[in-house]
C-alpha cells in the first residue's frame, strides 16, 4: 500500500515541475486570448459546454445514466481539512488521510489520490491553468493524452485529462484533474488522480467520472 502511495506523490511531483516549466513559458504572452478547445465526448461521460468571460470553452458535469446510479449509491466522504467530498462507490477503502493528502482505493477497485499544495497569493492561478491545458493538448496531439478539456466542478474551474492506453496495459492509466481555488485566505492547487492499469480502465471509467464528478468543494 505504501507503495502505491509514493507512486501517487511522485507522480504529483513530476507533474507539479511539468508545470512550473510552463508557466514560465506561457507568462511572456498571458495578455493573449486562449484558444477554445473542441468539445469531447467519452464513454466516461457527458458534458454541456459554457463560456466563459475570457471566450474559453469549459465544460460542466453532466454524468451519464451509469455514473448517476453511482454516485446515488455510493459513500459520501468528507475531507474534514480541506472542506472537501466525493461520493466513493461501494469497496473503496481508506489508505491515508492527512491535511494535503487524500487516498483512497485499492488495487482491485482503482486510487483515488488528492493532494493540495498551498500557493502565495500572487500565484498566477490563470496563467498556471492555461500552461496546464496547453501542456495536455500537446500530449493529446503526439498521442499520450485521449481526452483535455477545461471543466468546472462545484463552481471550480480546472483541466481534465484522460490518458491514452499505456504501451504495456499493466501500467497505470490516469484520469486528472487539476484546478486553483481559495481557501482559508490561501491559494490551493487541487489535483486530483483516479487510476488503475491500463487493462482495467474502461471498466472503471463510469466509477471515476463518478468520482470526480461529484465532488463539492466548501466557500
Amino acid at each position: 500500500m505504501k507503495s502505491f502511495l509514493s507512486f501517487g506523490i511522485l507522480f504529483f511531483a513530476l507533474t507539479f515541475c511539468g508545470i512550473t516549466d510552463k508557466i514560465k513559458e506561457a507568462t511572456s504572452d498571458a495578455t493573449k486570448s486562449a484558444d477554445s478547445p473542441s468539445k469531447t465526448e467519452t464513454n466516461s461521460d457527458k458534458s454541456e459546454t459554457v463560456k466563459t468571460d475570457g471566450g474559453e470553452a469549459v465544460e460542466t458535469p453532466n454524468p451519464t445514466d451509469k455514473q448517476a446510479e453511482i454516485m446515488i449509491g455510493g459513500e459520501k466522504v468528507i475531507w474534514e481539512e480541506q472542506g472537501m467530498g466525493f461520493v466513493l462507490p461501494k469497496g473503496w477503502n481508506k489508505m491515508q488521510v492527512s491535511k494535503t493528502s487524500f487516498n483512497y482505493g485499492s488495487p482491485a477497485t482503482g486510487f483515488l489520490i488528492v493532494n493540495i499544495s498551498s500557493l502565495g497569493a500572487n500565484f498566477p492561478t490563470d496563467i498556471s491553468l492555461k500552461a496546464t491545458y496547453d501542456q495536455n493538448m500537446q500530449k493529446k496531439n503526439d498521442g499520450s493524452m485521449d481526452l483535455v478539456r477545461y471543466m468546472k466542478i462545484d463552481d471550480v474551474k480546472g483541466v481534465e485529462s484522460i490518458e491514452a492506453m499505456p504501451e504495456n496495459k499493466s501500467d497505470p492509466r490516469r484520469h486528472q484533474w487539476i484546478g486553483y481555488r481559495n481557501y482559508n485566505n490561501q491559494v490551493q492547487m487541487v489535483n486530483i488522480i483516479l487510476s488503475t492499469d491500463g487493462s482495467k480502465f474502461n471498466d472503471k471509467s463510469d466509477a471515476f467520472g463518478a468520482i470526480l464528478y461529484s465532488m463539492k468543494f466548501d466557500n
